[in-house]
């Protein structure tokens, strides 16, 4: 069966006296990224699955929550991805 692409959520909140830009780190490595990525696979999806999880670290607001889905898609798929949701 062919891969397919689905955009998922994780919504939160982080609750702070300082502006969002000041608390983000800017230099986050791909081997950290690579590692959060992991851990959602993991925590979240079935093990027996054979699942890849690709993740941004931004902050989106919820109105433009859909316009980030699909810049990250076409980073990632070429701007050829599925989306599902």
């Amino acid at each position: 069966m062919e891969k397919r692409a689905y955009a998922f959520v994780l919504p939160g909140f982080f609750v702070t006296d300082k502006a969002p830009e000041e608390i983000f780190r800017e230099d986050i490595k791909p081997e950290e990224l690579e590692k959060i990525q992991e851990l959602i696979k993991e925590t979240i999806f079935k093990k027996e699955l054979d699942i890849d999880i690709v993740i941004a670290p931004f902050l989106v607001p919820p109105d433009q929550a859909h316009d980030a889905l699909r810049q990250l898609g076409e980073a990632v798929f070429g701007g050829e991805e599925e989306s599902n949701g």
